[in-house]
C-alpha cells in the first residue's frame, strides 16, 4: 500500500467505524426503550462476552434502568443486519428473568400499560412475541 492509498483508507475506515458506532447506539437505545427502559450508559467492548466467532458484530456493555427503576448492566452484540442480540443474563424484558417478568411496561405502540403477566397489549394487541 503506497502513501496515498493509506492517506485515503485510514480516515475512511475511522469514519465508517464512528458512523457504525452511532447507528449501534441508536439501535440499542431504541431496543431498550421499546421494552420500557432507559439507557444510562453504553460502552464499546471489543473483547466482551461473545467476541469470538462474530466478525461483523460489535459488542457493547449497556447500563440501563428498567420501567420499575431497577438498574441493570448487560452485554449485547449488534450490527446493521443482525439487530440487537443480548449475550448476558440481564436481557431487557426477558420473560424468563423473574425480576423483569414482574414489571409492567408501557406498550411501544399505544402507550397503554402491559401487565407483567401478559405478553400482549390489552388495548391494541401489540406483542413482543410477534417481533
Amino acid at each position: 500500500m503506497d502513501g496515498t492509498a493509506a492517506f485515503i483508507f485510514v480516515p475512511l475506515a475511522i469514519g465508517l467505524r464512528i458512523f457504525a458506532d452511532r447507528l449501534d447506539r441508536g439501535r440499542i437505545r431504541d431496543h431498550i426503550a421499546q421494552r420500557g427502559g432507559e439507557v444510562l450508559d453504553i460502552e464499546w467492548n471489543p473483547f466482551g462476552k461473545g467476541c469470538f466467532g462474530s466478525a461483523h458484530e460489535r459488542i457493547y456493555e449497556v447500563t440501563y434502568r428498567t420501567h420499575s427503576g431497577r438498574q441493570i448492566k448487560a452485554t449485547c452484540k449488534t450490527s446493521l443486519l443482525s439487530g440487537v442480540y443480548w449475550t448476558s443474563d440481564a436481557v431487557p424484558g426477558d420473560i424468563h428473568d423473574p425480576a423483569a417478568s414482574q414489571e409492567a411496561i408501557p406498550c411501544p405502540s399505544c402507550g397503554y400499560t402491559i401487565p407483567a403477566t401478559r405478553s400482549r397489549c390489552p388495548r391494541c394487541g401489540w406483542s413482543y412475541k410477534d417481533r
